[in-house]
């Protein structure tokens, strides 16, 4: 768990994504964790699930902790059916 305000985001949240991620939060919890840099913290995925907690007032949340810059296994995509290109 991290504390909520230490995690940085850096990307453009999708209102209607939000409204979805919100709905599922409240109803089911956290079902995946954000990932997240070891060394600066940015948010690598679930920047509408950190804004979802923010909007619930939450303290923590859940995170997987990696390193981005040395670790040749973590790639970053979109994902499947996201509409969206590389």
């Amino acid at each position: 768990m991290e504390p909520l305000d230490s995690l940085l985001p850096h990307e453009e949240v999708i209102p209607s994504n939000l409204d979805t991620r919100l709905n599922k939060l409240v109803s089911r919890g956290f079902y995946k964790p954000i990932v997240i840099d070891n060394d600066c913290k940015v948010i690598l995925d679930g920047h509408h699930k950190w804004t979802a907690a923010k909007l619930l007032g939450l303290d923590l949340v859940p995170v997987i902790i990696v390193d981005y810059l040395q670790d040749d296994t973590v790639l970053v995509d979109v994902w499947p059916e996201s509409d969206r290109e590389c």
